[in-house]
């Protein structure tokens, strides 16, 4: 569609101004990240999520302490290589309802036609009606794109700073159980080593000695397993994170935090859900975003590609002629039927995936805080159950042992089973900050329940230590911003 313009208004200068309007505004609906930084950092502060830093300061202070979780956080914020994939899919992710919201550029025609030894010169500038009647309606819907990527980035965001928590705990929880296998590997071979002396010496018979072999060489197997698994573990964090494998001078937490005193109300849980949750936030914008669009369509669609616009004509005689002109579309073999159900089509989408987002929350948050009730019931029965009780064997054996009461492959039976014993306990704990961590993420913030400060349970060092005095002591340390 043409503009008129006033006469003294130049074609030439039209055609420089109006592509640079077309530019000026065509900007509004882009996707600047930077200038969204503010609001994406304050959804990640209003979820206690880390936000986003640039740059690597003080990144070598954090690696020359064990790394905790909180650590393990701030180091991928930094450097994870998968921020700046979130960055690039998300460019991607905005074309569609970027090209559904975009304006027409401006077109400019020329002619010059030669007859009779003259010729006639004809300049015309065209903008689309449609786009310039929606121009209000179109940057409202590139500012709600824009609303709809900030949810989308800090949603992203905070995964990955809840898969590098779940990797970390992973890591320590496998170091720890590496290190007690090699501890029960070092008691069984122990007791081989003594049982060969015993069968030389004709104490024991053959089949006495074979069990205790057998028994040692499980151990080396299980032993070489969970060592491997510790390797993939800690791989898989540095991963994460974003550290090379020259990156080796790091070293873990020696142990898991408790859980914390309280288990969270599920209604509470899902209510947060519903105002907390980015990707529930961004499915909803998105089905405001096609409501809208499909209703621009409904009422626009007669005007097609009509186009007002400026000739201007100078004849072979030097008579110049200029006016308005109006391009028409005649509807006559289609009217836009494709387009229409192919916008209404993606509305349709939008809000069943809205529906099927809220419905699954729901379900999964309750799937999830039984999960963790009962993880958090498993826990307790290892150390106030299980691991008590083992101990309390190992004494008594210890007792019948001095006595000569029982002998010294029993008391290093009754030794290994209370490592064993230990070993459940790490894997409890870790299973129960996983669940925590995907009900977090569900959720969409940090859970009520999250304290200030953690306490930290019993390291291998503390279990594998001769005396094994209070192996489920507990020490105080800061872990703020835990799940």
């Amino acid at each position: 569609m043409t503009i008129p313009r006033p006469t003294w208004l130049k074609p030439a200068l039209l055609a420089v101004t109006l592509p640079l309007l077309a530019v000026a505004v065509s900007a509004c609906a882009n996707l600047p990240m930077g200038q969204d930084q503010a609001a994406i950092t304050g959804l990640l502060q209003d979820r206690k999520a880390v936000t986003v830093r640039q740059g690597d300061d003080g990144l070598a202070a954090l690696m020359a302490k064990p790394m905790t979780l909180d650590s393990a956080v701030q180091m991928a914020i930094v450097k994870s290589p998968k921020l700046v994939l979130i960055y690039g899919q998300l460019g991607l992710d905005q074309a569609d309802i970027l090209e559904a919201i975009e304006i027409a550029n401006p077109r400019l025609g020329l002619s010059s036609l030669r007859a009779g030894g003259g010729k006639t010169e004809a300049q015309s500038l065209t903008l689309p009606v449609a786009d310039l009647i929606l121009l209000p309606a179109r940057l409202n819907l590139a500012n709600q794109a824009r609303a709809r990527a900030r949810y989308q980035l800090a949603s992203a965001l905070l995964d990955v700073q809840l898969d590098v928590e779940a990797a970390w705990c992973q890591a320590v929880a496998a170091e720890q159980a590496a290190q007690v296998r090699s501890a029960v590997a070092f008691a069984l071979q122990t007791s081989a080593d003594l049982a060969e002396r015993y069968f030389n010496a004709g104490n024991i018979t053959e089949l006495d000695l074979s069990h205790e072999q057998a028994a040692a060489s499980q151990a080396q197997i299980a032993a070489q397993q969970a060592n491997v698994s510790a390797k993939a573990a800690r791989a898989n964090l540095d991963t994460l994170i974003g550290l090379s494998p020259t990156d080796d001078l790091w070293s873990l937490s020696s142990a898991l935090p408790l859980p914390p005193a309280d288990d969270d109300r599920l209604d509470e849980l899902q209510s947060l859900a519903l105002t907390h949750n980015l990707s529930l936030m961004a499915a909803d914008q998105d089905r405001s975003i096609w409501d809208q669009v499909t209703a621009t369509r409904r009422a626009t669609r007669w005007l097609g590609d009509t186009a007002l616009g400026l000739e201007r004509e100078k004849d072979r005689d030097g008579v110049r002629a200029s006016g308005p002109s109006l391009d028409l579309e005649l509807p006559i073999f289609n009217q836009g039927q494709a387009k229409t159900a192919r916008l209404n089509a993606k509305r349709d989408l939008a809000k069943a995936q809205s529906a099927q987002i809220r419905l699954n929350l729901s379900h999964q948050i309750a799937a999830r805080a039984d999960e963790l009730q009962r993880r958090r019931q498993v826990v307790a029965l290892h150390s106030d159950g299980l691991i008590p009780q083992r101990q309390t064997i190992v004494a008594r054996s210890q007792e019948q042992q001095n006595y000569m009461l029982l002998g010294v492959f029993g008391l290093i039976e009754a030794k290994t089973r209370e490592y064993e014993a230990y070993e459940g306990y790490i894997e409890a704990v870790r299973d129960f900050w996983l669940a925590r961590v995907e009900l977090t993420r569900l959720v969409g913030t940090r859970l009520p329940s999250t304290p200030v400060s953690l306490e930290v349970g019993p390291s291998a060092s503390d279990v594998l230590e001769p005396s094994g005095s209070a192996p489920m002591t507990q020490h105080d340390h800061d872990h703020a911003g835990q799940p």
